[in-house]
């Protein structure tokens, strides 16, 4: 624990790991990673309907919730506004732990898709 009351990075990490371990499934790693299995979608720009976008930011948006119910959807954000309060090391060691585990991608922009 720090003299600000925040535990330290490695601390905070392994409880956000276990927390994941119990929330979402681990992704495979290296020689675990087999041909064929699992999505093999590269493309920036993917030609998706308006129910599969509707879908995807839905996933996103719940995911976002199931984390801040939890204390990590606002890492560094001041405790009187909803956050965990802790240090902006532990916001940016989150995501890095986070790639490890199958979650929805987060969506930062407005679809570039075109309607049809």
């Amino acid at each position: 624990m720090s003299e600000s009351g925040s535990p330290s990075v490695a601390a905070f990490l392994e409880r956000a790991a276990g927390w994941l371990e119990a929330t979402a499934h681990r992704r495979p790693r290296g020689s675990q990673v087999r041909w064929g299995e699992g999505t093999d979608r590269v493309a920036l720009f993917r030609d998706s309907t308006a129910d599969d976008e509707r879908a995807q930011v839905e996933a996103a948006r719940a995911w976002q919730r199931t984390k801040f119910d939890a204390g990590y959807g606002a890492i560094s954000w001041p405790v009187e506004y909803g956050g965990a309060g802790f240090t902006a090391g532990h916001e940016a060691a989150s995501p890095q732990l986070e790639t490890e585990f199958g979650t929805p991608p987060f969506v930062k922009t407005v679809s570039i898709s075109v309607s049809r």
